[in-house]
């Protein structure tokens, strides 16, 4: 019988703690010496295929699995590990939380929320090592901050749940609990990253449309989305068409502009 030779070996390994587990790997071929896979003997019976192990994931479908498909970020979590909001203040009430934080600890893994392309990857800045997904079959781009190490290179493919970091405190997160920043961006757009994970979002409440209210303070900063670019600057008193109502932010509509105002410049016409 002819030398049995290991063709390939595909595997993917990702480290949990202090061991190292096996995650994906692909089909063995084994060839005999003439470069085909050597007979069975005619008077040996075929033996049953051994039973393949279960595929360890990094998160369990069964808690991370969305019905749009979609994964959540953080291994084994879900939206009970949110510790920030969208919306939050930041910086003294000088700028709104555009994301949510994910408590979880160091080295936890972070995976694809979708399937995608990774298009950029952040070494620097408030985000620390950062990657940003573009989500496939659509405009939304996901952004995965503070992390202690990156799994995946810009350009690269993946697929929902595959790895493309660990949990970390890097940027500004330093000297802080261990978390994941997540923000999701669709066009010219910041969502609420936990309304597409069934929880209740901060942004975007309809309900309220044709509503007039009223600002009660001057110089009213009227945002693109929230937390972003300025388009207009309201005087007080000035009456504006509420659009869609937040827990945070309201949506409305001022002379022929469309866009967010914080719910707190805000009062109703009495």
């Amino acid at each position: 019988m002819g030398r049995i030779v290991i063709r390939k070996l595909d595997a993917k390994f990702w480290r949990r703690g202090g061991s190292v587990v096996l995650l994906a790997a692909s089909a063995v071929a084994a060839t005999g010496r003439d470069g085909r896979a050597p007979a069975l003997s005619r008077s040996a019976a075929p033996t049953a295929p051994a039973a393949a192990a279960p595929l360890l994931r990094p998160s369990s479908p069964a808690k991370n699995a969305k019905p749009a498909g979609l994964v959540f970020p953080v291994a084994d979590h879900d939206i009970g590990s949110v510790v920030g909001h969208f919306g939050d203040a930041r910086d003294g009430g000088r700028r709104p939380h555009l994301g949510i934080d994910i408590a979880a600890p160091r080295g936890t893994p972070v995976v694809a929320v979708h399937g995608g392309t990774v298009d950029r990857i952040d070494r620097v800045g408030a985000g620390g090592l950062a990657v940003w997904l573009k989500e496939s079959g659509s405009s939304r781009r996901h952004y995965f901050a503070h992390l202690q190490s990156i799994a995946v290179q810009r350009g690269q493919r993946v697929t929902a749940g595959e790895l493309i970091g660990t949990v970390g405190t890097t940027g500004n997160a330093a000297g802080t609990s261990p978390h994941l920043h997540y923000m999701v961006r669709s066009a010219n757009d910041i969502l609420d990253p936990i309304s597409l994970f069934g929880g209740r979002t901060s942004v975007a409440k309809p309900g309220s449309s044709g509503r007039t209210m009223y600002t009660h303070l001057n110089g009213a900063a009227l945002k693109r989305v929230p937390g972003g670019a300025t388009i207009a600057v309201l005087p007080i008193n000035q009456p504006v068409t509420v659009l869609e109502k937040g827990a945070r932010y309201y949506r409305v509509q001022y002379n022929g502009k469309t866009g967010y105002l914080a719910r707190w410049l805000l009062e109703k016409n009495s």
